[in-house]
């Protein structure tokens, strides 16, 4: 169980967001597209849907998690879209599932490497190095994606969802003026 905090008026977190205001529509972005992307930036962030309470750990979640911002590279009405995805801190060739973690296949289709146990402890032994390692091989490469659209049945907005990462053919040429943000 991790320590609550209360906030009076005078010490409320600076990063401490208010969510009342509507997101701007977007004309949705294609799904039937593979699309390079190039990799802005990656940073680590509370977990917003971590529940601690929650005495079912896969229902709990996790505290933490890596949020990436992409660009959209490939030519068209989507060049220099921004797209987000997030993944846990688990850096793993399979789970219990028998599948990679979405970490992972960010990781090892940018570097264009499958990573085997050990080359994930090494690349990944402690947080601080898994985020270090991140900066300097990922951030600022591209990777290819596959998206799918979703609507909330309630708001009627769609969000465009990654839903697989392979590796870049060849490197495009990143926008120089950033295009309108697809909503996250």
């Amino acid at each position: 169980m991790i320590d609550e905090k209360t906030y009076d008026i005078d010490n409320i977190p600076e990063d401490a967001e208010v969510f009342a205001t509507q997101q701007k529509e977007y004309t949705p972005i294609d799904p039937g597209e593979i699309y390079q992307v190039h990799i802005d930036k990656v940073e680590l962030r509370d977990n917003r849907f971590y529940k601690p309470d929650e005495p079912d750990p896969m229902k709990r979640g996790n505290k933490y998690q890596f949020s990436f911002e992409y660009t959209v590279l490939n030519e068209g009405e989507f060049l220099g879209r921004k797209m987000w995805d997030n993944a846990s801190l688990a850096f793993k060739p399979t789970t219990r599932q028998g599948k990679p973690t979405k970490l992972y296949k960010i990781v090892s289709r940018v570097m264009s490497t499958e990573f085997d146990w050990d080359m994930c402890a090494a690349f990944a032994p402690d947080t601080k190095t898994l985020y270090k390692n991140l900066q300097e091989n990922i951030v600022g490469h591209q990777v290819r994606v596959a998206i799918e659209n979703t609507t909330n049945p309630e708001t009627k907005r769609t969000r465009t969802k990654i839903t697989t990462y392979s590796s870049a053919k060849q490197e495009l040429a990143v926008p120089a003026e950033p295009a309108p943000v697809s909503p996250p």
